[in-house]
């Protein structure tokens, strides 16, 4: 979803003229135009696809770019290129079914803000009420019914227990945080969130769990 207002054509004129810096031996690489996603607030997320000739070879792939928020940020300190690095760790790491990612540009240098990209894999978004297709483009998705909803609860299952496998000596150093253990940085991390989100505010039962 979109957090600040962008000129999507130049965004993408921009993109495209960076990406052909990233995969120099492409030719006639084109960039498709963007189609925001139905949903999601941790990120400006947009599909799109690109062509390129290499080798003789024509290339086509599905994308999902990844921007970095400017505004709206519903966690603090948001980091497209913390994203990132998880999930090309995940991937290559762990049993985790991750998109591969791919062009990082961590400095904003192009259009202002840090991004990537990723593969495009088709889904639904969990929202409440009724399940919503990722892709603007794609048919709604059948409410869904008992037996959907255990598949969904079962494959989380396992997914959180393939990140539990995770050596986090794998290329997962960047994840370590401050403290003598664990659980002194979960501590401070959930400190940190939860003075950014207080603001100066009353928040009743939090504040007596954070006591």
């Amino acid at each position: 979803m979109p957090t600040v207002e962008r000129d999507a054509e130049r965004m993408r004129s921009q993109i495209e003229t960076w990406l052909r810096t990233q995969v120099p031996e492409a030719r006639d690489l084109e960039l498709s135009e963007f189609r925001s996603a139905s949903g999601g607030l941790s990120s400006e997320t947009y599909f799109c696809r690109t062509t390129w000739s290499e080798g003789g070879a024509t290339h086509d792939k599905k994308l999902v770019l990844r921007v970095q928020p400017d505004h709206n940020q519903v966690v603090p300190d948001p980091s497209a290129m913390f994203q990132y690095r998880l999930m090309k760790a995940m991937g290559e790491h762990s049993a985790v079914p991750v998109p591969k990612v791919w062009w990082p540009e961590p400095d904003g240098t192009v259009i202002g803000s840090p991004f990537f990209f990723m593969e495009e894999v088709k889904g639904t978004i969990l929202l409440p009420g009724a399940p919503q297709p990722a892709h603007p483009d794609d048919e709604p998705t059948a409410k869904w019914g008992p037996e959907e909803l255990a598949t969904i609860y079962d494959n989380a299952l396992v997914a959180f227990a393939d990140i539990h496998k995770a050596d986090v000596g794998a290329g997962f150093e960047f994840l370590r945080w401050e403290g003598e253990t664990a659980l002194d940085g979960v501590l401070a991390q959930v400190g940190h969130w939860y003075e950014w989100a207080k603001r100066g505010r009353a928040l009743g039962v939090v504040d007596v769990a954070m006591q």
